[in-house]
């Protein structure tokens, strides 16, 4: 497959982005795109990118059921982009800061879909909206039609299975890296980031009964569920839950309702109004008081809280 990531009217195909064997060409290849960006079809447009060397192996998958595929030896640059991208700096931010439960700050990053949908910032205002790409264009340019920002458009200027580098076409001088694990679902639809699985994060448009109430309650529920069993699958040792909205506290090995004050404004906006809101809180509290049996031998904690998860999901049906 052909594709035009780079200008200077020159096909690169997409083996020569994934230059394993050769390990001198491999250190050389981000400076090298870099500089070839340079010559961009704007003449007096620059970049500055840092050298770095990639050495990411092939990705574990903890997936019996072969839900998902690894990206690692893909040569196709949609299937590559039809990833979960975070901001490579606010996943460090996140890092730093995963100890500040009340501090705010930017968490960004892009869900890009086969069906053609886009979800930006899952972490943060979310938007949802729809992508095409543009391979005719030198650089290729993502193009997108997003809920509130309307039509944006990317230029693509690096690419890898784990690694993306874009620029915004109206400011061409920065780059921006965003990382992703090389592992997509055969049924994107099981991805927690799918726009089927975050229509509850967003607010009615008119009031709701108490059945709908709690379905949305429901849907946050079964969230988290694919998103505990999206890390269990990927054989990931750590979990941010930063940006996610909840009424529920998570530990290892435990859950907890969050203290009424403390809750997040992004769960609350979810419902109508806040009074919804607290009625959902209120059949949480009646969840979480109910007793349930934790897996017998179990020591992997987001194993154990999916476990429990399940319980209480197939229990609300009863409250």
């Amino acid at each position: 497959m052909k594709i035009n990531i780079l200008p200077l009217g020159i096909n690169y195909t997409v083996a020569f982005l994934f230059l394993h064997k050769n390990l001198l060409l491999k250190n050389l290849l981000p400076t090298l795109i870099t500089c070839l960006l340079l010559t961009s079809c704007n003449q007096a447009t620059t970049y500055s990118e840092t050298d770095k060397t990639h050495d990411n192996p092939a990705i574990m998958l903890t997936d019996p059921d072969h839900r998902m595929k690894d990206l690692h030896w893909t040569r196709d640059m949609f299937e590559l982009i039809c990833q979960n991208w975070e901001n490579a700096e606010d996943v460090k931010d996140a890092e730093r800061n995963k100890h500040s439960e009340r501090l705010e700050f930017p968490y960004r990053g892009f869900c890009f879909f086969k069906d053609g949908t886009v979800i930006k910032n899952p972490r943060g205002n979310m938007q949802t909206g729809t992508w095409t790409i543009d391979s005719s264009s030198k650089p290729v340019k993502i193009k997108m039609q997003l809920s509130d920002e309307g039509t944006a458009s990317l230029l693509l200027a690096y690419l890898t299975p784990y690694e993306l580098k874009l620029a915004d076409e109206e400011i061409k001088k920065q780059l921006v890296e965003y990382s992703a694990t090389a592992a997509v679902y055969q049924n994107e639809e099981e991805n927690p980031f799918h726009i089927k699985n975050i229509r509850w994060r967003f607010k009615p448009a008119r009031s709701e009964n108490a059945a709908a109430i709690k379905n949305r309650l429901k849907d946050c529920i079964r969230f988290f569920i694919l998103f505990y069993d999206d890390h269990i699958y990927r054989h990931t040792e750590t979990v941010s839950f930063y940006g996610l909205p909840s009424c529920f506290r998570w530990y290892a090995g435990g859950i907890f309702l969050q203290k009424k004050l403390l809750l997040d404004k992004n769960w609350i906006n979810s419902f109508y109004n806040l009074s919804q809101a607290m009625d959902a809180y209120k059949i949480a509290e009646k969840l979480l008081a109910q007793k349930y049996t934790w897996p017998k031998g179990e020591t992997n904690w987001m194993k154990q809280n999916v476990y429990v998860l399940k319980q209480m999901e197939q229990n609300l049906d009863s409250l």
